[in-house]
């Protein structure tokens, strides 16, 4: 992953709501798959683990985040103990394993991005800057401000 997408997972976690970090592990993971594809072609052994490890450190959150007061729930945890199933396999260079992990997760990811366009709850982290984005001072490019009002960022008491 390189230094701009997480710069760029970054700011959208710190402006996301509950349904929106779930979509942004599950871009990290599909990020995660494709770099690990990339080093396995490479043959860079090492690195290809340390991509699956990352991809395994989403689905690990993913887990946390369930709220198993829910039937779904438990549906989501088995398909996610699948995804690190087809994991551990992949760790021993097996691209399709990690194709599977990938195809489930790729699913799901497009469900919740149905649902992120209904959820309009507010923003989880509070206190943290505004971002404004918009076609500013450069033809053609995207330029982001991050607002000035910083004294009540961090925490309050």
């Amino acid at each position: 992953m390189t230094k701009e997408m997480k710069q760029d997972f970054t700011r959208r976690i710190t402006q996301a709501n509950k349904t929106e970090l779930i979509v942004i592990l599950y871009e990290m993971f599909m990020q995660y798959h494709l770099s690990a594809k990339e080093f396995m072609m490479k043959e860079d052994s090492p690195q290809y683990q340390l991509e699956i490890k990352r991809a395994m450190n989403c689905v690990d959150e993913l887990i946390a985040s369930l709220n198993m007061e829910y039937p779904v729930a438990i549906n989501l945890f088995r398909l996610y103990q699948y995804v690190k199933r087809e994991l551990l396999v992949a760790k021993s260079g097996s691209l399709e394993a990690l194709d599977h992990a990938s195809y489930v997760i790729e699913n799901l990811r497009e469900a919740y991005l149905k649902i992120k366009e209904v959820d309009k709850s507010n923003a989880i982290m509070l206190n943290a800057e505004t971002v404004f984005a918009g076609m500013t001072y450069g033809k053609n490019s995207m330029n982001e401000t991050i607002g000035a009002d910083s004294k009540n960022r961090g925490y309050l008491i």
